[in-house]
């Protein structure tokens, strides 16, 4: 069972659910009498394989140094935000009931829990950093949205969309259901969402002066004035207070909060951040990448901004590290960090029009490999540089919008002269 658990990890899968093992060997586990998969997860546990890791029922980990043993809702979003577009609903189930065997109703209900993503017009998802949507024209949207809900206590997004068809339509959004989730992302905490098509107010007057959990998490971490474990944090919110373990995660990428380390996050009152020091960490950013294009590459790999003598001073007892960097890096406005290992990075401006992961996989795969690459050796050198985890996953070759993979080679789509076989 520990070998099939290894085998199917080094699959490129976050982590698998012990129901895949239970199912695969169900009758071993009758003959030795493991009737139940909490059974099985306990035994599993107890061997305490060198490799494997058991943090809690029913997910299995592969121990590595960077181990991150996140919720669901948050995997399944780094999933879908991996991609750099949209996904179909096919692929995300495959993936996730198919190779990390969670049960089907786990599934829907992890979906509706799932922050930052939307639903496509087809069925499909796309994460809110993947969509081309014109900010400017969203915010009049949201405005529009919260002088009705002045007046009325609940409405119908349809008829908002009717209303504001036109600017929908300039903001890239086709579809009532569309303008639904794209209201969901950005304002969750002035409306309820809760059932298309209705839009309800929030009664401020019915609220509890008790701070919501993600700003008690973030009051924590700022008051331990140093890098905080996140097991601290489990420990105290989700063992003692009870808090929900997919809340506690998203205030934990609130933009008060950085990653220090794997294990570790700080608050930027603690770094004693500010714009000063951010410009200083942008310009050092900027000298590096203008080195970079004279010596013909297209990103950084942060590592090598974490060690730049230009960096701002941080305070006493700490220490820049690639994921501090990454972190502070991609909340400003100047810089994108991309890959599902946040390990490189370019100007969000940049002449080769590179806005997310797929058009940075197409840029390299143009500009390194004249279009086309054996997918295995490309995918070992992404891998290498810092890119990619592992190895792709399928949402990340999902879209074909830029490439294809075809035949044992990745080939940019613009090279197929007959477009009709990219099925």
């Amino acid at each position: 069972m520990e070998n099939w658990l290894l085998g199917a990890l080094k699959e490129n899968i976050p982590f698998i659910s012990i129901t895949g093992a239970y199912q695969h060997f169900h009758n071993l586990c009758q003959r030795a009498e493991i009737t139940s998969e909490v059974a099985l997860y306990s035994c599993l546990r107890q061997s305490d394989h060198p490799e494997l890791l058991y943090p809690r029922p029913p997910f299995v980990y592969l121990k590595k140094g960077d181990t991150d043993t996140i919720p669901l809702p948050v995997a399944l979003e780094n999933f879908i935000r991996d991609a750099g577009g949209p996904v179909s609903y096919s692929e995300v189930k495959d993936f996730w009931v198919g190779k990390v065997f969670m049960k089907v109703h786990s599934f829907h209900n992890v979906v509706q829990r799932t922050s930052n993503i939307i639903r496509t017009d087809d069925g499909g998802f796309n994460h809110i950093e993947n969509a081309k949507l014109d900010y400017k024209l969203l915010q009049h949207l949201i405005e529009h949205t919260q002088k009705i809900l002045e007046v009325e206590e609940q409405y119908s997004v349809v008829e908002i969309f009717m209303d504001k068809k036109e600017v929908c339509k300039s903001a890239d959004i086709d579809t009532p259901e569309l303008l639904y989730a794209v209201l969901r992302c950005f304002t969750k905490d002035s409306f309820i969402l809760e059932y298309f098509p209705t839009i309800e107010r929030r009664d401020k007057g019915n609220e509890t002066n008790r701070p919501s959990v993600k700003r008690q998490v973030i009051d924590f971490v700022r008051d331990y004035k140093k890098p905080c474990p996140t097991a601290l944090l489990m420990d105290h919110f989700l063992r003692e207070l009870g808090c929900s373990e997919g809340k506690i995660y998203n205030a934990l990428r609130d933009n008060e909060i950085c990653k220090y380390q794997t294990g570790y996050v700080i608050h930027l009152e603690t770094l004693e951040w500010n714009d000063r020091k951010r410009e200083a960490l942008e310009n050092a950013a900027g000298h590096l990448y203008r080195d970079t294009v004279r010596a013909g590459m297209i990103y950084v790999q942060i590592s090598q901004l974490a060690k730049s003598p230009d960096l701002p001073k941080l305070p006493a007892g700490l220490k820049w590290s690639t994921p501090l960097t990454s972190d502070l890096l991609n909340k400003g406005t100047r810089y994108l960090v991309l890959g599902n290992r946040g390990k490189a990075f370019l100007p969000r401006e940049n002449e080769h029009n590179i806005h997310n992961f797929e058009s940075l996989v197409g840029a390299i795969l143009k500009l390194d490999w004249g279009g086309s690459a054996n997918f295995s050796a490309f995918e070992k050198t992404l891998a290498k540089a810092g890119i990619i985890r592992r190895a792709f996953t399928s949402s990340m070759l999902g879209s074909k919008e830029v490439f294809v993979v075809k035949d044992g080679r990745i080939v940019l789509k613009e090279l197929f002269v007959d477009t009709v076989e990219i099925k």
